[in-house]
C-alpha cells in the first residue's frame, strides 16, 4: 500500500533547478536509498516530503495519518533536562495511558458508585499497553541508548552539557523510538563511531516502517535498501 506519492514535483532557488517534474512513490514497509553528489538537492526533496517545505509545482499525496519521522537541522531538545529524561519524551502518549492507569487504579480503591466502569476502563487502558510494549519504554530507551553510543554514565548528563554532536545522536534515539511510518534519514552515521554504525545497521534491517536514507557509505545502503532513487541535474531516477 502506498505511503506517500509526489507528481510531478519541482523546486527551484533563483536560478538553480533542484528537482524538475519529478515523480515518487513510498510503499510501507519500503527501504528506499537517496543518492547523488553534494549539493544537488537530496535534503531538500527529503524537506519536501517530510512537509517542511513546499515545491513550486506538484503535488504530494500522502496516505491519511502518516507519521513522517525527519531529524530537523536543529534537533529541539530541552537544555535543562538529561539525555534519559529527553529520550523518554519519545514515549509521551505512551507515559499519559500509564499515568491514567495508575490513577484509575487509585479510583478503584476509592469509588463505589461507579467502579464498574472504572474497572471496565482500567481493563481497556491496560490492554491498550499491553499491546503496545507500553512497559517496556525504559528497556527499549536504554537499547537504543546504548546502541548509539551512550553509556550508562552519560544518561544523566543535561542537554545543554552536550556536543553538538551528542545532541544529534540523542535527537536520533528519539527518532527512532518513536517508530514512525515513514523514517527519513539524512547521513545518519556521520557522528557514530564503527561500533554505533554497525548497531544502527542491524536496527534499521529490522524496522518494520518504511525508510528513505541519504548516505554516502554505499556499504552501509547496500545492507539496508531494497531499491535506489537517483537525483542529478534536477532529475530524479527511481530504481
Amino acid at each position: 500500500m502506498s505511503l506517500l506519492r509526489g507528481e510531478n514535483i519541482s523546486k527551484f532557488y533563483r536560478d538553480k533547478v533542484i528537482i524538475e517534474r519529478g515523480s515518487f512513490q513510498v510503499n510501507e514497509g519500503e527501504k528506499i536509498g537517496l543518492i547523488g553528489a553534494n549539493g544537488v538537492g537530496k535534503t531538500t526533496l527529503l524537506e519536501i516530503i517530510s512537509g517542511q517545505i513546499q515545491p513550486e509545482e506538484g503535488k504530494i499525496n500522502r496516505k491519511r495519518g502518516l507519521e513522517i519521522g525527519h531529524l530537523a537541522q536543529e534537533p529541539n531538545l530541552a537544555r535543562e533536562k538529561t539525555i534519559y529524561q529527553e529520550g523518554m519524551e519519545a514515549f509521551h502518549e505512551i507515559l499519559l495511558l500509564r499515568e491514567k492507569a495508575h490513577n484509575l487504579s487509585e479510583m478503584m480503591g476509592k469509588e463505589k458508585n461507579n467502579l464498574a466502569q472504572v474497572i471496565e476502563e482500567y481493563g481497556r487502558v491496560e490492554e491498550e499497553l499491553e499491546n503496545i510494549g507500553g512497559y517496556d519504554c525504559e528497556v527499549q530507551l536504554r537499547t537504543v541508548l546504548n546502541g548509539l553510543g551512550f553509556k550508562e554514565n552519560d544518561f544523566q548528563k543535561r542537554v545543554e552539557s552536550l556536543s553538538g554532536g551528542e545532541k544529534t545522536r540523542l535527537a536520533y534515539v528519539r527518532l527512532l523510538l518513536r517508530k514512525p511510518d515513514l523514517l527519513l534519514l539524512d547521513e545518519p552515521t556521520n557522528n557514530l563511531d564503527i561500533e554505533a554504525t554497525e548497531w544502527l545497521d542491524n536496527y534499521l534491517i529490522a524496522y518494520r516502517q518504511a525508510i528513505l536514507l541519504i548516505s554516502h557509505d554505499r556499504y552501509f545502503l547496500d545492507r539496508i535498501v531494497e531499491r535506489i532513487w537517483e537525483m542529478e541535474r534536477g532529475k530524479l531516477k527511481c530504481y
